[in-house]
């Protein structure tokens, strides 16, 4: 019994509560801040060819936009307390409301998409570890005392996420090898090409160099069910390095989505995800202090110097 009690305590014997959630807490805020701040209400909520159609929020129960009588009144609360969840002050309060935003927005929104999904997802999922967020904010680095049953439930959901995002990961590669288009190696011809979702002119140069070559397009094809795969099957290593590079190159992986396609609320929502999925429990982020001004007279001085030389 002495056993199984010692290795249920060296399971859960982690700081759960820094800055590290509160980075990928902060991740998911500002990707749906960022969806409302740069569309207005006509567009999330209403439907129709002329967004003539107003939604019925009477509809959905569970749903901050049926507590005001305009939905206008719901978009600015949403903001507010999205705003609030960036900054990090009060978490174990914030995160109920938070999770409330991302629920609602996604039941209501016409235009929501996986991402958004998501974040109702994990910031469901994160209120019963900030439940027992004891810090003023969730940027600090400042360690608290935590009972064995606060560790306990903190563990368990904190485990559900990583489940959730290996689940995520591993079906987007797996569900796609019945695809006959990305089983040929042809899909990523289709979406660079696509009218409405293809890439911008920009890249238009690298695309066709890219689709031009059979081989190259195909391995780039295939390239993205490899990577989604080996960043799921991460989670079963011990190896801390090991998950580091899975970290970086999920990362690196979203933000070439982002450029070419131009995800960008995504992005931030996968690497929120990423984070919480590969990251130490224990690891707080060191902050790094810069006296601009005396920065600045540096930067004086090269030129000072290099204007006496001359």
């Amino acid at each position: 019994m002495n056993n199984y009690l010692k290795k249920i305590e060296l399971f859960i014997d982690h700081n759960y509560w820094t800055n590290t959630l509160g980075l990928a807490r902060s991740l998911l805020a500002l990707s749906t801040l960022l969806t409302l701040s740069f569309n207005n209400v006509e567009l999330l909520f209403y439907s129709g060819i002329l967004n003539e159609n107003t939604p019925n929020v009477s509809e959905f129960g569970l749903n901050i936009y049926t507590w005001f009588p305009k939905l206008e009144y719901g978009y600015w609360f949403s903001i507010i307390i999205l705003i609030l969840t960036i900054t990090g002050i009060y978490p174990r309060i914030i995160c109920v409301f938070h999770w409330l935003v991302a629920y609602s927005f996604f039941t209501l929104a016409t235009i929501a998409d996986g991402g958004d999904q998501i974040t109702s997802i994990l910031t469901l999922l994160l209120i019963p570890i900030c439940i027992f967020d004891k810090r003023k904010w969730h940027w600090s680095t400042v360690k608290y005392m935590h009972n064995f049953y606060s560790k306990c439930v903190s563990a368990i959901f904190y485990e559900l996420i990583r489940v959730q995002v290996f689940i995520v990961y591993f079906v987007a590669s797996v569900g796609k090898f019945s695809v006959e288009e990305w089983k040929n190696g042809t899909v990523l011809y289709y979406w660079f090409n696509e009218p409405l979702f293809g890439v911008r002119d920009f890249f238009q140069p690298f695309v066709d160099f890219l689709t031009n070559s059979p081989i190259l397009i195909t391995l780039t094809t295939w390239s993205v069910l490899i990577i989604e795969l080996l960043i799921a099957f991460s989670y079963f290593s011990r190896n801390q390095k090991i998950k580091s590079i899975a970290l970086y190159t999920g990362i690196f992986f979203h933000f070439g989505i982002l450029l070419f396609f131009g995800l960008v609320s995504f992005f931030l929502v996968m690497t929120a995800s990423l984070i919480l999925f590969l990251t130490s429990k224990n690891y707080n982020y060191e902050y790094r202090s810069v006296n601009f001004l005396s920065a600045f007279r540096g930067f004086n001085n090269i030129f000072s110097n290099s204007t006496q030389k001359s």
